[in-house]
C-alpha cells in the first residue's frame, strides 16, 4: 500500500497525468479481447462484485504507474545493440532457466464449515476421475462443483515453490498430484511447456474459429454439443464459414466469416494455441474449452518463417530487460521509499 501511494506521489510531482478518454479506450480494448461490448463487461463485473466506477480508478492508477515507470525506468533498462548481440552469441547458457509452462489450475479450499478431510477426499477423488477419463480437453471444466482455471504462460521463476516441485517434471497433458497448502488441496495440469530460445524460424498460422460463450443462460453441455453438431455438418460438406457468420458469439471474427487473421505462437491463450499447433490446414478441432468458451478452430494456413537478424535483435533486447528488470524496479521502490515523505506509518 505504501509503494503504491509513494509512486503516486512521484507521478504527482512529475506532472504524469491520464485522461478519462484513454481509460476509456483502454476499458473498449479490454472489453474486446473478451470479446464482449462495454456493456457486457460492465454487467460482468458486476456480477463478480466490481464496481465499476472502482475498476475505472484502478485502471486509472494503473496507467499513472506504467507511465511513471516507463519515465523513471526506460534509461536503467536500456540496451544497446552491442549487449544484444553479445546475448545472442551465448544465448544458451543465458536462457536455460527461461522456459515457460502453460498451467490450468483447481482448488478445492478448506476451512472452518468445510474440514480439511473432506476437502482432501474431494480433491483424491477428482483427480481419480480426471486420470481415469484421461481428458486434456475439459469438456466438463467444472469437477464437483470445482472450477479450473487458465494460469496461462509463466516462467518457472514465477510459479509459487510448492506448486513447481510438482509440475517441474510432469509431460503436458498430466496431471500433478494433489497438493496440500495451508488453504486448500490442488490439482495442476500442465497444458504446454515452451521455450524462450530465440529460435532461426518461428511458425506463423492463420485460423478461423466458431465461439459458443458459457454463461447464466447457456451451460457447458448445451455450448459443447451445439459445436459438435456443427463440427459434424462441416465435416459433411456444409460450410464452415456459414456457421461462423451466422453462430458465431464473437462477433468481431464472424464478420469476416470466423477468420482471426494471421497470428504468432503465444498470441492466444495455451489452451488455444495447443490446439491450433496440432491442426493441420483445412483440418477442424474438436470442442476446445478455454477462458472465453468453447471453439471450433479450422486452420487455413500455417507457415514457418525465417526470423530476421533485426528481430531477433529486438527479442533478445526484450529477454534482456526482462531478466534486469525485477531488480531495477525493486532498487527503484527503494529510492521512493527512502526520499518520500509519506508517513511510514501508513
Amino acid at each position: 500500500m505504501i509503494d503504491e501511494k509513494i509512486l503516486l506521489q512521484r507521478a504527482k510531482l512529475l506532472n504524469i497525468s491520464v485522461d478519462s478518454e484513454t481509460i476509456m479506450r483502454i476499458i473498449e480494448d479490454i472489453a474486446e479481447n473478451q470479446e464482449l461490448t462495454v456493456d457486457k463487461l460492465r454487467k460482468k463485473l458486476k456480477n463478480t462484485g466490481i464496481n465499476f466506477e472502482d475498476f475505472k480508478t484502478k485502471l486509472e492508477t494503473d496507467v499513472l504507474l506504467s507511465r511513471l515507470r516507463d519515465k523513471e525506468l526506460d534509461q536503467k533498462l536500456y540496451v544497446s545493440d552491442t549487449e544484444a548481440e553479445n546475448f545472442l552469441s551465448t544465448e544458451v547458457e543465458f536462457n536455460l532457466s527461461s522456459g515457460e509452462i502453460a498451467i490450468m489450475h483447481l482448488k478445492v479450499p478448506f476451512n472452518d464449515e468445510i474440514g480439511k478431510e473432506s476437502s482432501s477426499v474431494v480433491a483424491q477423488e477428482i483427480l481419480a476421475s480426471l486420470i481415469e477419463n484421461k481428458s486434456a480437453n475439459f469438456g466438463e471444466r467444472k469437477f464437483g462443483g470445482y472450477e479450473f482455471e487458465e494460469w496461462g504462460w509463466r516462467k518457472y521463476d514465477r510459479i509459487p515453490e510448492l506448486f513447481l516441485n510438482h509440475v517441474i517434471s510432469l509431460e503436458p497433458g498430466n496431471y500433478s498430484e494433489v497438493i496440500e497448502s495451508k488453504s486448500g488441496f490442488h490439482i495442476l495440469y500442465v497444458v504446454e511447456r515452451r521455450s524462450t530460445l530465440i529460435q532461426d524460424k518461428i511458425v506463423r498460422y492463420r485460423a478461423k474459429h466458431i465461439l459458443k460463450r458459457v454463461d447464466d443462460e447457456r451451460n457447458e453441455q448445451i455450448a459443447f454439443e451445439s459445436l459438435k453438431e456443427i463440427k459434424t455438418r462441416v465435416l459433411a460438406g456444409e460450410r464452415f464459414e456459414y456457421f461462423a457468420k451466422r453462430f458465431s458469439d464473437d462477433e468481431k471474427s464472424a464478420e469476416n466469416e470466423g477468420d482471426l487473421g494471421w497470428a504468432y505462437q503465444g498470441d492466444y491463450v495455451p489452451s488455444f494455441e495447443r490446439e491450433a499447433m496440432k491442426l493441420e490446414v483445412g483440418e477442424i478441432s474438436d470442442p476446445i474449452r478455454t477462458p472465453f468458451g468453447y471453439h471450433l478452430i479450422m486452420i487455413i494456413d500455417k507457415v514457418q518463417e525465417k526470423v530476421s537478424s533485426e528481430r531477433k535483435l529486438t527479442l533478445a533486447k526484450n529477454l534482456i530487460r526482462e531478466k534486469r528488470a525485477r531488480d531495477v524496479v525493486r532498487e527503484w521502490i527503494s529510492d521512493m521509499r527512502a526520499n518520500s515523505f509519506i508517513d511510514k506509518k501508513i
